[in-house]
């Protein structure tokens, strides 16, 4: 855990769930402090979007990627493979 001297900044976050909801807003309030975000969600549209709609908040203060994943199916995928 951070101490009260560390800053955001110093940290990478990895954000499940950043197409909305609580990971949305988790994105944008973590992006506004600065720092690098990792947005992971399911439906790539809406991935697109929150990507861009937290660029934007942030600015030049963050570095935000995101990553499609869906683990549903990752695990599926294991299941058949384990079969």
């Amino acid at each position: 855990m951070a101490d009260e001297n560390e800053s955001v900044r110093d940290f990478t976050a990895v954000i499940t769930g950043a197409n909305s909801g609580i990971g949305l807003a988790a994105a944008f309030g973590l992006a506004r402090q600065g720092g690098q975000i990792a947005l992971v969600g399911r439906d790539q549209q809406r991935l697109d979007q929150a990507l861009f709609n937290v660029r934007a908040a942030a600015g030049p203060k963050a570095t935000v990627e995101a990553f499609r994943a869906d683990f549903a199916e990752l695990a599926q995928g294991a299941r058949r493979s384990a079969g």
